[in-house]
């Protein structure tokens, strides 16, 4: 399933900018009726920082929980690269999260701990890439 996921996750961040704005204002939410709404983002983690990024993760995991949020999913990990003729990777600087479920935080209920592991996000890595994805299952 996880490969799935993530060839459907790929696919749609080839997509141009230009689609998301023909959309117009309406929110990523009501554009994916149907669907199951994930965030992806492309991290590039700075040399030596592989154990703070991935700590990053954790305390966004943990965020969400201490503060009744039970229904959202984390899901991160280094990106493979290579080929079947070459053989396969993972790479040690780049790394893709999938937040599936994120409800949403409005500003005012971000805190002390809310910064503190956006904080450790930006101290340990670059993000590439960071675009919301409408997901469904093909039958």
């Amino acid at each position: 399933m996880f490969v799935r996921l993530a060839a459907a996750v790929a696919a749609c961040l080839a997509l141009s900018a230009g689609a998301a704005q023909a959309a117009g204002a309406a929110s990523p939410l009501d554009l994916c009726k149907g669907g199951q709404l994930v965030v992806v983002r492309l991290n590039t983690v700075k040399p030596g920082a592989k154990a703070t990024y991935e700590k990053a993760a954790r305390d966004h995991a943990a965020w969400y929980r201490s503060h009744g949020f039970k229904e959202n999913r984390l899901l991160v990990g280094p990106v493979i690269n290579g080929s079947r003729g070459e053989g396969w990777t993972a790479s040690e600087t780049e790394y893709a999260s999938i937040h599936m479920d994120a409800p949403g935080v409005p500003a005012d209920k971000r805190d002390a701990a809310w910064d503190a592991y956006v904080k450790e996000y930006r101290d340990s890595s670059d993000l590439t890439a960071d675009k919301f994805v409408c997901l469904r299952e093909m039958k």
